[in-house]
């Protein structure tokens, strides 16, 4: 959001530079008003490209933090498991032999 704060921001100054352009062009010389013209549109187009790149890669940005938090999510999640899958294993002894019983033991996990 800072970052798209700081872009409207920027894109303030570039319509004053566009405003600021287009009026002296209407009092320059021809040459001098293609020339203005001319390096403006240069500026915008690369103004364009950039804060379309820029959305892009945030998007890019807010997905992998999503999947980045799902993974955290799933790690604390299995590393519970775990412990407690451990806990269980030192407290009693698997039921060997008895599958019935160590299917029910380890549904207790």
């Amino acid at each position: 959001q800072a970052l798209q704060s700081s872009l409207q921001e920027q894109q303030k100054g570039l319509n004053y530079l566009s405003t600021t352009v287009e009026g002296l062009s209407r009092k320059a010389p021809a040459e001098v008003s293609q020339s203005y013209q001319s390096e403006v549109e240069v500026v915008l187009g690369r103004w364009k490209k950039l804060s379309a790149l820029l959305a892009e890669h945030c998007q890019k940005l807010e997905e992998r933090i999503t999947k980045l938090q799902r993974f955290q999510n799933d790690t604390k999640t299995l590393k519970k498991w775990m412990a407690e899958v451990d806990v269980f294993l030192k407290e009693e002894w698997p039921a060997l032999g008895d599958s019935e019983a160590l299917e029910k033991q380890l549904e207790q996990c």
